[in-house]
C-alpha cells in the first residue's frame, strides 16, 4: 500500500508537472505517476470498482491506496469539475 506521505508527495509532483505543461490531470496520468492503473484512479474517484461494488472500510490485501487517502485523489479531480 502506498503510504500517505508518499502519496501526497507523488500527487503534488504530478500536479506541478500538469501545471508546468499546461495539461489537465488525467486518471491515466496520475496512475502512471503512482505506478498503478488509470482504472484504479477512476474507481477511487467514483468510489466503486467492478462497475457497482462500493469500496468498504476493510481493504482487500491488494488495495494500493488506503480509504483515508481517497479524498486526496478525489480533490484533484473535483477541481476540474468546477
Amino acid at each position: 500500500m502506498i503510504g500517505t506521505q508518499e502519496l501526497q508527495r507523488q500527487v503534488l509532483g504530478y500536479c506541478k508537472r500538469c501545471f508546468t505543461n499546461h495539461k489537465e490531470p488525467t486518471y491515466n496520468g496520475l496512475g502512471t505517476a503512482l505506478n498503478i492503473s488509470g482504472g484504479t484512479i477512476k474507481h477511487i474517484v467514483t468510489g466503486y470498482y467492478k462497475g457497482s461494488q462500493a469500496y468498504t472500510d476493510t481493504p482487500h490485501i491488494t488495495r494500493c491506496i488506503d480509504n483515508a487517502d481517497f479524498a486526496l485523489i478525489r480533490a484533484l479531480f473535483d477541481k476540474q469539475s468546477e
